[in-house]
Protein backbone atom coordinates (compact mmCIF):
# COMPACT_ATOMS: atom_id res chain seq x y z
CA UNK A 1 0.00 0.00 0.00
CA UNK A 2 1.39 3.38 -0.97
CA UNK A 3 0.49 6.68 0.59
CA UNK A 4 2.04 9.75 -0.96
CA UNK A 5 2.68 12.44 1.61
CA UNK A 6 4.71 14.68 -0.68
CA UNK A 7 6.43 17.45 1.24
CA UNK A 8 3.96 17.20 4.13
CA UNK A 9 6.05 14.46 5.75
CA UNK A 10 7.78 16.91 8.11
CA UNK A 11 4.58 18.74 9.00
CA UNK A 12 2.86 15.49 9.94
CA UNK A 13 5.85 14.41 12.01
CA UNK A 14 5.72 17.79 13.80
CA UNK A 15 2.07 17.22 14.72
CA UNK A 16 2.55 13.61 15.77
CA UNK A 17 5.50 14.30 18.08
CA UNK A 18 3.94 17.56 19.26
CA UNK A 19 6.72 19.69 17.84
CA UNK A 20 9.51 17.96 19.70
CA UNK A 21 12.53 16.27 18.19
CA UNK A 22 11.42 12.96 19.68
CA UNK A 23 12.31 9.70 18.01
CA UNK A 24 10.04 7.72 20.32
CA UNK A 25 7.79 5.23 18.59
CA UNK A 26 5.02 5.02 17.65
CA UNK A 27 4.51 8.80 17.30
CA UNK A 28 7.79 9.29 15.42
CA UNK A 29 7.13 6.47 12.93
CA UNK A 30 7.31 8.78 9.91
CA UNK A 31 11.01 9.36 10.56
CA UNK A 32 12.09 6.41 12.73
CA UNK A 33 11.26 2.74 12.75
CA UNK A 34 11.79 -0.64 14.35
CA UNK A 35 14.02 -1.61 11.41
CA UNK A 36 16.26 0.49 9.14
CA UNK A 37 17.07 -0.55 5.58
CA UNK A 38 19.10 0.77 2.68
CA UNK A 39 17.51 0.88 -0.77
CA UNK A 40 20.09 2.21 -3.18
CA UNK A 41 21.38 5.42 -1.67
CA UNK A 42 18.22 6.15 0.29
CA UNK A 43 17.40 5.19 3.86
CA UNK A 44 14.14 3.40 4.38
CA UNK A 45 12.64 2.22 7.66
CA UNK A 46 9.81 0.00 8.76
CA UNK A 47 7.59 -0.47 11.75
CA UNK A 48 6.47 -3.90 12.82
CA UNK A 49 2.90 -4.99 13.47
CA UNK A 50 2.99 -4.23 17.20
CA UNK A 51 4.26 -0.69 16.61
CA UNK A 52 1.75 -0.13 13.83
CA UNK A 53 -1.13 -1.11 16.12
CA UNK A 54 0.12 1.35 18.74
CA UNK A 55 0.43 4.06 16.04
CA UNK A 56 -3.10 3.34 14.82
CA UNK A 57 -4.45 3.64 18.37
CA UNK A 58 -2.56 6.88 18.89
CA UNK A 59 -3.63 8.63 15.70
CA UNK A 60 -7.20 7.32 15.86
CA UNK A 61 -7.52 9.24 19.11
CA UNK A 62 -6.26 12.51 17.64
CA UNK A 63 -9.09 14.92 17.04
CA UNK A 64 -8.98 17.99 14.86
CA UNK A 65 -9.01 20.31 17.92
CA UNK A 66 -6.02 18.42 19.39
CA UNK A 67 -4.13 18.67 16.10
CA UNK A 68 -5.04 22.33 15.80
CA UNK A 69 -3.44 22.94 19.22
CA UNK A 70 -0.24 21.22 18.07
CA UNK A 71 -0.13 23.24 14.84
CA UNK A 72 2.15 26.17 15.60
CA UNK A 73 3.19 28.18 12.55
CA UNK A 74 5.88 30.12 14.41
CA UNK A 75 7.58 27.00 15.80
CA UNK A 76 7.25 25.25 12.45
CA UNK A 77 8.90 28.20 10.71
CA UNK A 78 11.77 28.20 13.23
CA UNK A 79 12.25 24.45 12.65
CA UNK A 80 11.92 24.85 8.86
CA UNK A 81 8.95 22.47 8.76
CA UNK A 82 6.89 22.42 5.58
CA UNK A 83 4.17 23.55 4.81
CA UNK A 84 5.06 26.72 6.76
CA UNK A 85 7.33 29.10 4.88
CA UNK A 86 8.84 32.53 5.72
CA UNK A 87 6.67 34.42 3.23
CA UNK A 88 3.41 33.18 4.77
CA UNK A 89 1.18 35.54 6.70
CA UNK A 90 -0.66 34.65 9.91
CA UNK A 91 -3.96 34.89 8.05
CA UNK A 92 -2.87 31.86 5.98
CA UNK A 93 -2.82 29.69 9.09
CA UNK A 94 -6.24 28.12 8.48
CA UNK A 95 -5.65 27.19 4.85
CA UNK A 96 -2.24 25.78 5.73
CA UNK A 97 -3.73 23.71 8.55
CA UNK A 98 -6.52 22.46 6.25
CA UNK A 99 -4.04 21.36 3.61
CA UNK A 100 -1.96 19.53 6.20
CA UNK A 101 -5.11 17.78 7.45
CA UNK A 102 -5.74 16.33 3.97
CA UNK A 103 -2.42 14.53 4.23
CA UNK A 104 -2.99 13.56 7.85
CA UNK A 105 -6.29 11.89 6.96
CA UNK A 106 -4.62 10.11 4.04
CA UNK A 107 -1.93 8.82 6.42
CA UNK A 108 -4.48 7.84 9.10
CA UNK A 109 -6.48 5.84 6.56
CA UNK A 110 -3.42 3.80 5.49
CA UNK A 111 -2.35 3.22 9.09
CA UNK A 112 -5.85 2.02 10.07
CA UNK A 113 -6.10 -0.33 7.11
CA UNK A 114 -2.64 -1.82 7.59
CA UNK A 115 -3.22 -2.28 11.34
CA UNK A 116 -6.59 -3.97 10.71
CA UNK A 117 -4.88 -6.38 8.30
CA UNK A 118 -2.09 -7.15 10.79
CA UNK A 119 0.63 -5.69 8.60
CA UNK A 120 3.64 -3.52 9.32
CA UNK A 121 4.57 -0.46 7.26
CA UNK A 122 7.62 0.58 5.29
CA UNK A 123 8.39 4.29 5.17
CA UNK A 124 10.32 5.99 2.43
CA UNK A 125 10.40 9.65 1.59
CA UNK A 126 10.27 9.01 -2.15
CA UNK A 127 7.54 7.01 -3.88
CA UNK A 128 9.81 5.87 -6.73
CA UNK A 129 12.05 3.58 -4.63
Amino acid sequence: MLVTLADFWDGLHFLLVEGSQSSTLPAAALKFGDVSLRVGRESVHAILTRTLKRLADEINGLTEPALRERFDMERMLQANVYPVRPWMFPEEKESTFRELMVYFERFRKVVRKAAAEGDGLVFCRYEDL
